[in-house]
C-alpha cells in the first residue's frame, strides 16, 4: 500500500482499509472527520457500535462504507 512520489511516500488507504473493514478508537470522532485518524483519507466510515472494557472506558467501532 505504499508508493513513492515527488510528494514523498504515500499510503493507499484503499488497500489498507478496503470497504467492510472495521477501525476502533477510544473517542467518538469519525475516523475521516477534522481530528480524525483518517482525515482526509477520502473514505466514508459509519458508526458500527461501542463497547465497555471492564474498566469502564468506551471503545467505538466504525464501518467503512465507501
Amino acid at each position: 500500500p505504499l508508493s513513492v512520489s515527488s510528494n514523498g511516500v504515500l499510503i493507499d488507504y484503499d488497500v489498507l482499509y478496503p470497504v467492510h473493514s472495521v477501525v476502533y478508537t477510544d473517542d467518538n470522532t469519525n475516523p475521516t472527520a477534522s481530528g480524525g485518524i483518517l482525515e482526509g483519507s477520502g473514505q466514508t466510515w459509519v458508526g458500527y457500535g461501542t463497547l465497555t472494557t471492564g474498566s469502564g472506558n468506551t471503545i467505538y467501532s466504525w464501518l467503512r462504507g465507501g
